[in-house]
């Protein structure tokens, strides 16, 4: 029987001397299998490359720059949205008219007007760029729904809130507490906190308070 590959010659011995190798039924199966895998992660390896490689698409800001503009019908309206220069709008989206071969704007002194392929384009932009913030602002207050960051006077937080805390906690384990007791914290600064507690008369602006 001749030798079957290679790596299976005998020390001195070459290819197709006609040396007889045995092998064991398993460990020619072993082989083989071994083979296999390797073959089949190369493949799987080159088809997600493939796969990537494909996915072409314009620029982000290109097609931020006209979803902007035509919704606006103007490319200084969207300058304002984007807070971008009016050339560098003007770039982007020649850039994406380039890109696709199509104009997308018919361009008139006073405003923009979508060519067919333009209104195709902007739909699809708009629906996409609406669910993506959707998504974003469902996982943002996903993450914010425990978090509670309060404000006290040092009197009341010593006095009333601190006693009264092992059972707030009990009740909400889930809760992200912050409690601050600095007398110059804005209490309109939404981005730092939550409620605030204060002694007044309750008329504060653009602040709902509850006695």
């Amino acid at each position: 029987m001749p030798w079957l590959g290679h790596n299976d010659a005998p020390a001195g011995r070459q290819p197709g001397d006609g040396t007889i190798i045995r092998h064991s039924p398993s460990c020619l199966l072993s082989r083989i299998a071994r083979t296999c895998s390797l073959h089949a992660g190369t493949s799987r390896a080159k088809r997600t490359v493939q796969i990537i490689v494909k996915r072409k698409m314009p620029a982000l800001n290109a097609l931020k720059a006209f979803e902007a503009a035509g919704t606006t019908g103007s490319f200084i309206r969207a300058t304002e949205l984007l807070n971008v220069t009016q050339s560098a709008v003007n770039r982007q989206v020649r850039q994406l008219e380039e890109q696709l071969g199509e104009t997308v704007f018919s361009r008139h002194h006073q405003h923009l007007v979508l060519t067919p392929s333009g209104r195709v384009l902007l739909r699809a932009l708009q629906q996409s760029f609406d669910k993506i913030e959707m998504t974003v602002r469902a996982i943002s207050q996903k993450n914010d729904v425990n978090r509670l960051r309060i404000n006290v006077p040092p009197t009341f937080a010593a006095r009333w809130l601190v006693p009264r805390l092992g059972r707030l906690c009990e009740a909400f384990p889930q809760l992200d507490l912050s409690i601050t007791t600095r007398v110059n914290d804005g209490i309109t600064d939404s981005n730092r906190l939550d409620c605030a507690v204060r002694f007044g008369d309750g008329e504060w602006n653009n602040l709902e308070s509850t006695l």
